[in-house]
């Protein structure tokens, strides 16, 4: 082991000038891989919190049955009721501040020869 070790200090030496672009390329790299992986690690979190706090969606979402299919007609129809909201309630054992009632709506507005659709969220109590 020892003369293995004697070798390989000896060749470093031997051309200082590989041995330093290696070793800074080596640790360029390192440096590279790291930063990269944070990055990727900082848009999985983000975009998991701007879904949950940014679009409103929260940890579960509850809904009637056939608002995937119809909701986007008349989301209305689709809210839950005060009953519903308190049997929610006591099946979640989380107090009346956890749970609250959306309605989302995507209204068009026409301006002649220009469509816009209009994006609107409602929450109540």
């Amino acid at each position: 082991m020892n003369t293995w070790l004697k070798l390989g200090i000896r060749n470093l030496f031997r051309n200082q000038r590989r041995s330093l672009f290696t070793i800074l390329a080596i640790g360029l790299g390192f440096a590279s891989v790291n930063a990269l992986g944070g990055f990727t690690a900082y848009i999985f979190t983000s975009l998991e919190d701007s879904y949950i706090h940014g679009q409103a969606n929260g940890h579960l979402s509850i809904f009637k049955a056939g608002f995937l299919r119809e909701g986007k007609l008349n989301p209305n129809e689709f809210l839950l009721s005060s009953p519903e909201i308190k049997e929610v309630e006591t099946v979640l054992h989380d107090g009346p501040g956890a749970i609250r009632r959306r309605s989302n709506s995507q209204p068009l507005q026409s301006a002649g020869r220009q469509d816009r659709v209009l994006h609107g969220q409602t929450a109540a109590g």
